[in-house]
């Protein structure tokens, strides 16, 4: 029997939700990708037919864009990237640790916020190039 994973309502509709598991290869543990999924109207996902393991949640960035507002120099709103339990780096993530036939939930609180755009220059083999990202800052 496989495992399941249920996740309650968070605060964001139709954010796209990655789940990762935990493999050995080549004698190195790395994180694989398994499932993505994107949140109901009530904000819950669920993911199932996962075999036991370790996985990892990620909540992927998502930008409020109104129609017409791409280039627009008004204030753009979105929910940053969050890593199960609400945390932004890897390091500081929980892992779901599921066994055969069991179900688990996690829960996430995403937040909207006002994110700022930020552009850097890079210089591949001594040419300089733009590139422009829209990324958030904490107030």
């Amino acid at each position: 029997e496989c495992a399941q994973r249920i996740a309650r309502p968070t605060t964001a509709d139709d954010i796209r939700v990655n789940l990762f598991r935990r493999e050995l290869q080549d004698g190195r543990s790395r994180w694989s990708p398994v499932d993505q999924e994107k949140t109901r109207s009530d904000g819950s996902w669920r993911a199932s037919g996962l075999l036991p393991g370790r996985y990892l949640v990620q909540s992927s960035a998502s930008i409020d864009r109104p129609n017409g507002a791409e280039n627009s120099e008004a204030a753009v709103w979105g929910f940053p990237a969050l890593y199960y339990p609400g945390v932004t780096d890897t390091g500081s993530a929980g892992m779901l640790i599921l066994k055969a036939g069991q179900q688990t939930q996690a829960d996430m609180t995403l937040v909207r916020q006002r994110l700022f755009p930020v552009t850097i220059s890079v210089r591949p083999g001594g040419t300089c190039s733009s590139v422009s990202r829209s990324t958030q800052r904490s107030p």
